[in-house]
This record gives structure tokens, sequence and C-alpha cells, in this order.
């Protein structure tokens, strides 16, 4: 037992004799360990927007195939502009409501009935996710067939809209 309490109770000196680090030193060291960790921090959380965002892009392409598909398989159909917010999967009641170019405006949601959009908790997203249909919508045109706009949980993203070209894919606006 004296020998395990004579090595603990041992005094360690450098061989230089200094009796160890001082106080700027420790200061010094303090202070570049902060620096590096906040540029980590920062370069961590963009990362995180930059997989949201990737994230979102995908979503918005199997969004806009899915309306590419509705609208091919359904020529005389008319969709309203908006955006998509069903959570569960409902029928899918076309019938014979449309005909023509004066038929029943269907809305966005009927993507997801009809099975071309697969049904997800939209409001948990981190962007809203709309279709650019026969009304008039924000930042719809001719060529575009959808908007994607980020919510406070996109980071930077916040606010950027993306457009979706039938002929580009998605656009950042």
């Amino acid at each position: 037992m004296g020998k395990i309490t004579n090595i603990l109770n041992k005094k360690i000196t450098p061989l230089n004799g200094s009796s160890g680090f001082t106080m700027m030193e420790l200061l010094v060291i303090f202070i570049l360990v902060a620096v590096l960790a906040q540029i980590a921090i920062v370069a961590y959380r963009r990362s995180v927007e930059d997989a949201k965002l990737d994230r979102a892009k995908a979503i918005f392409e199997e969004v806009m195939l899915g309306h590419q598909k509705f609208m091919i398989d359904n020529p005389s159909a008319r969709l309203n502009s908006g955006p998509l917010n069903l959570v569960t999967k409902g029928s899918c009641d076309l019938g014979n409501r449309y005909t023509g170019f004066g038929g029943t405006i269907f809305s966005p949601n009927v993507l997801i009935n009809c099975g071309y959009v697969q049904a997800r908790n939209w409001a948990e997203a981190d962007f809203i996710f709309n279709i650019c249909g026969v009304s008039s919508f924000n930042n719809c045109a001719t060529g575009i067939g959808g908007t994607m706009v980020g919510k406070e949980s996109a980071g930077r993203y916040k606010d950027k809209v993306f457009l979706y070209y039938t002929s580009q894919g998605v656009v950042a606006k």
C-alpha cells in the first residue's frame, strides 16, 4: 500500500525545470480552440442546411414528375395552383367530371389522392411545395410547373424561392 501512495503523491516536473504552462499560454490555447470550434459549428450548420435543401429538391423533383405524369394520363384535367398539404391519401375520384377545357379544376392534392405523389406530413417539411396550375399564384408563369419556398426551419434558405421549369428542372430564383 505504501508504494501506491508514493506513486500517487509523486510530483511530476518538466525536465527543463519550468513549473508548467503560464496563464498567458493557456489563454492563447483556449482562444485558438474557441475560434476553431466556432468555425466548425458554422460549417456544421451550413452542411445541415445544404442537406435539407438537397432533400427538398429531391422531393420537389418527385412532386413535379408526379404532376407531369398526371397531366399525361389525364390531358383534359386541370389543376388549380396552390400548395400540397394533404397528409394521408384519399380516394381518387376523377370520374367524368372533366371534359375539354371547361371541366372541373382539381386541387393539387389530387396528385396525392391518385398516387402520383407520395403522401407525407407536409407541415413538417422545411419547404413549401406549390403546384402551378390554371389560377395565378406566387412566382407561377408559363413553363413553370411549380415552386418551392423555404420555411423558417430551412435556415439561410428561408423565403428563398426555387422554380421548376419543365425543360430545366429545379432552378433558384
